[in-house]
C-alpha cells in the first residue's frame, strides 16, 4: 500500500500545480485523470474526469472514460449512466457498446452483456474482443 500511495502522491505532485494553473483545461484534466488512474487511485481519477465532464458535457470520450472509471470502482449505476450518455452523444462508437458490455459482465447481467457486445459487432464486425464477450455472455444467458 505504501508504494501505491507514493505513486499517487507523485502523480498528484506532478499534476496538481498544473490543475491550479489551468483549472478549466479539459484536456489537462483528462491527462491528470489518466495519470492518477495509472497510479492506482480510481476515486481521484474519477474526480478529475468528472470535472472535465462538467466543463465539456457533450464529449463522448469523457463520458466513456468516466464509465470505465466507475466500473473499475464498482460504481455500477454511475458507470451505466455514463456509458448511456456516451452512446447518446456518439451512437456509432463500437467501443462504448463494448465497454458497457464489460460493465454488464461485471454485474452478471448476461443478456445485456451479450446485447451490448452484439451491437459493438454490428458497428465493427472485426472487433474480436466484442465477439469473445458476446460468446462468453451467450453461454450464461
Amino acid at each position: 500500500a505504501g508504494r501505491a500511495a507514493g505513486k499517487v502522491a507523485a502523480a498528484k505532485g506532478v499534476f496538481a500545480p498544473r490543475t491550479f494553473e489551468c483549472p478549466d483545461d479539459v484536456g489537462r484534466l483528462v491527462e491528470i485523470s489518466e495519470g492518477v488512474e495509472q497510479a492506482g487511485h480510481l476515486d481521484d481519477a474519477s474526480l478529475y474526469m468528472e470535472r472535465a465532464a462538467a466543463l465539456d458535457p457533450d464529449a463522448a470520450y469523457i463520458q466513456n472514460r468516466l464509465g470505465i472509471l466507475y466500473r473499475k470502482a464498482k460504481k455500477y449505476e454511475n458507470s451505466e449512466q455514463a456509458f448511456t450518455k456516451a452512446q447518446t452523444l456518439t451512437p456509432d462508437d463500437p467501443y462504448i457498446y463494448f465497454n458497457k458490455g464489460r460493465l454488464y459482465l461485471d454485474c452478471e447481467k448476461w443478456q445485456q452483456a451479450k446485447d451490448a457486445a452484439m451491437n459493438a459487432l454490428l458497428l465493427e464486425p472485426s472487433f474480436i474482443e466484442a465477439e469473445k464477450l458476446a460468446e462468453y455472455a451467450a453461454k450464461r444467458v
